[in-house]
């Protein structure tokens, strides 16, 4: 049993630094870093299929960030307190997006779903609604940006 403890905490442990490191991709690309951050002249730019995701693994990167966090008081350990402040300042950026692209969606397509991307919306997907929605559960759970 002592292996099997270990294994288990080392494969959590593996997951929780492969999420935090994808997380910080997340906020270092293009679409995240230079668009998104700009505000709404630059949406046109974006896909909502990639914020919408990024934004359910930003939520997820923000649990673990605080946990850590929290794990780490006593170390006056800064880093995981500014990695939570970087994944939550960008997923402010990404729910102000998003609520920009249901704006987006015309009339007759159906009332508050996600489209593929930008301003070309023939459809809402339930993928990517799916995202946003399981996003906003994480970041609802955790107190982040939301009451």
């Amino acid at each position: 049993t002592t292996t099997t403890t270990t294994t288990t905490t080392t494969i959590k442990e593996e997951v929780k630094k492969y999420i935090l490191d994808m997380c910080h991709e997340i906020c270092e690309s293009r679409s995240w870093k230079h668009q998104l951050r700009r505000g709404k002249p630059f949406y046109v730019n974006l896909e909502t299929v990639e914020i919408a995701c990024g934004l359910d693994a930003l939520a997820e990167g923000i649990r673990i960030a605080r946990e850590e966090q929290q794990r780490e008081e006593h170390d006056d350990n800064d880093d995981t307190l500014a990695t939570a402040k970087l994944f939550e300042m960008h997923a402010k950026n990404a729910l102000y997006f998003l609520e920009w692209s249901v704006d987006q969606v015309p009339d007759g397509l159906g009332e508050g779903g996600l489209g593929y991307g930008g301003t070309q919306v023939f459809e809402q997907r339930l993928d990517v609604t799916g995202h946003a929605i399981s996003a906003l559960v994480k970041l609802r759970n955790i107190s982040v940006l939301l009451p």
